[in-house]
């Protein structure tokens, strides 16, 4: 069946990984273009704060996602599953899973996700597994991600990254760690289960932004996707929250196949009031 305007074979390639990854993380390549600053360009893990105990075990945030008109056209959440070892090294779980809603459903089911297991010390990517199901048909992709010299022991398709690269999914935690009080433009490699692209993120203005008639006290990130050096042309803005964990609480997306826009609507630590309490994100915290 066909959605508005653009054929269902399109948007099974943008429309998923778009959202699962806040539509920014996604695609961004790896070629710095000539006249930047260095002392702009930082590796991924020049610019994280020391304090992981920002991203809590548990912690479960919920959002809203309206694209082309339809408000409400899915569901997703972001989910913090565990950290210990995997495959012999200490590393966190992520999750990330989009549903489509009614009534857009009918046009376009859609059930997928995303699980991503990147190292602890610095988020550089380790193994991405994709379940996708859409139209009730499933497919599943797991690929093990390895950065000379180093090698994995997972029974898994191998990709070869530069070292520091992040997968989508892990480069939104990483954006919520990065110190952006000293940190004016960050420059990573990020794959997203099929290339590797670079993803340049540069700290705006701090506002108050609505999100689902909540009002939150937020920076904003502008992100720009690179290809070969090149621009993409897409832009993409994440807000996020004035509190120690830095949730995420608004994205917006200028893309070919429409406008995307995500909000939080809930989370494991969220109060009545809409106020976000890091402390009740999840039990206890990451690495405790």
């Amino acid at each position: 069946m066909k959605i508005p305007s653009i054929c269902t074979a399109c948007a099974r390639q943008t429309v998923p990984r778009m959202v699962l990854a806040f539509a920014a993380l996604i695609w961004a390549a790896i070629c710095y273009p000539p006249g930047l600053h260095a002392a702009n360009q930082m590796t991924p893990a020049a610019g994280l704060h020391s304090r992981f105990a920002a991203l809590r075990i548990g912690e479960v945030l919920n959002y809203q996602v309206d694209w082309r008109g339809f408000t409400g056209a899915a569901v997703a959440q972001l989910r913090i599953v565990n950290r210990g070892k995997f495959y012999g090294r200490e590393s966190w779980h992520f999750r990330a899973a989009l549903h489509t809603a009614e009534p857009f459903r009918a046009l376009y089911s859609l059930d997928d996700v995303i699980d991503a297991y990147p190292l602890a010390a610095n988020l550089a990517g380790r193994e991405l597994q994709e379940h996708f199901v859409e139209f009730g048909k499933p497919e599943d992709d797991f690929v093990s991600i390895t950065a000379p010299p180093g090698s994995s022991r997972a029974p898994l398709p191998h990709v070869i990254v530069p070292a520091g690269t992040m997968d989508a999914l892990s480069a939104i935690y990483f954006l919520r760690l990065t110190n952006w009080s000293n940190t004016p433009e960050i420059h990573a490699p990020v794959f997203d289960g099929e290339n590797i692209y670079e993803m340049r993120a540069r700290k705006e203005e701090s506002r108050v932004v609505n999100a689902s008639a909540r009002k939150y006290p937020a920076s904003e990130i502008s992100i720009q996707l690179f290809q070969a050096g090149k621009d993409t042309g897409e832009r993409f803005t994440l807000w996020l929250a004035d509190n120690r964990a830095r949730t995420p609480v608004l994205c917006t997306a200028e893309l070919p196949i429409g406008t995307v826009r995500i909000e939080l609507t809930s989370g494991s630590g969220m109060g009545p009031d809409g106020e976000i309490t890091p402390e009740g994100d999840s039990n206890h915290r990451a690495g405790n």
